[in-house]
């Protein structure tokens, strides 16, 4: 569960700041867009955008960690319970086990994907944000110049 609680884009110093309530507790996520240089795609909505991404990528790594270290207590548990004289793989128990080690590599596969593809689109959306406003800018010259045209 994951809810925006704040969020703030200063334009002066070009900082947006997210505060996201979730399961694990609070998250908080910061993007800077410099007014000289990205100024054609500073805004409130999106340096939000950028630090929800951010505050979101924490919290996916943070959900990646304690699953990491649930799926080691279980791997260890698995080698303790080999050990033991009286084991038996085909033991219910074991198979159980099992069966929740795969569905903890399956989520943690899972949380690899959504971060990779959210480190990606905090760095592709700045650069997709550019090209749509340059279109965008296309698109109105050539109104403009039609609209002169009739004129």
């Amino acid at each position: 569960m994951i809810k925006l609680i704040k969020s703030n884009y200063d334009e002066e110093s070009g900082i947006s700041y997210v505060e996201l309530n979730t399961d694990l507790g609070k998250f908080y996520g910061y993007a800077f867009l410099n007014k000289e240089e990205d100024a054609d795609i500073a805004s409130a909505y999106f340096g939000c955008e950028l630090a929800e991404m951010d505050a979101t990528l924490q919290y996916y790594n943070h959900k990646r960690f304690l699953l990491a270290q649930g799926l080691e207590a279980l791997y260890r548990f698995r080698i303790d319970l080999k050990r033991n004289p009286q084991y038996n793989s085909e033991s219910f128990e074991f198979e159980l086990l099992e069966k929740r080690i795969k569905q903890k590599e399956n989520q943690k596969y899972l949380y690899d994907i959504m971060i990779k593809n959210l480190k990606k689109a905090i760095k592709v959306r700045p650069e997709q944000r550019i090209e749509n406003i340059k279109l965008i800018n296309q698109v109105l010259e050539k109104n403009k110049e039609k609209r002169q045209d009739n004129e």
